[in-house]
């Protein structure tokens, strides 16, 4: 699902050979510029407003979660930590804008990786 959809963006999608302990799942590039990927799987139970990633220690620049038939591409910017980061997939009932992380506002892809030339 993930790489389909990095095809569709004209990505050049590659995977790692082994599956090592970097975390690493797969590359994509495009314009010059190499992105490593850990796709995180959850499933989404009925009635629920937010869901919790939970993120193992790992290397890759963009930690892609599909949600139903989207997904979201959050940037890991605490490579080699264990962090988590909740997603709300409904709008809270108390309206509430601080502190809340929509999945629609990870839905667009943006590389984080390095440049080919760095």
């Amino acid at each position: 699902m993930v790489a389909t959809r990095l095809l569709e963006e004209d990505y050049d999608v590659f995977f790692p050979f082994v599956d090592d302990v970097s975390g690493i799942d797969l590359v994509s590039y495009k314009d010059g510029v190499f992105d490593s990927l850990q796709v995180r799987y959850h499933k989404v139970k009925q009635g629920k407003s937010s869901l919790t990633f939970n993120v193992n220690p790992c290397q890759a620049d963009t930690i892609a979660l599909p949600i139903g038939n989207k997904i979201c591409f959050v940037p890991n910017n605490r490579k080699g930590e264990r962090w988590h980061i909740n997603l709300s997939i409904s709008p809270p009932r108390n309206n509430q804008k601080k502190f809340i992380n929509s999945y629609v506002d990870y839905l667009e892809y943006k590389p984080r990786g390095k440049n080919e030339t760095n």
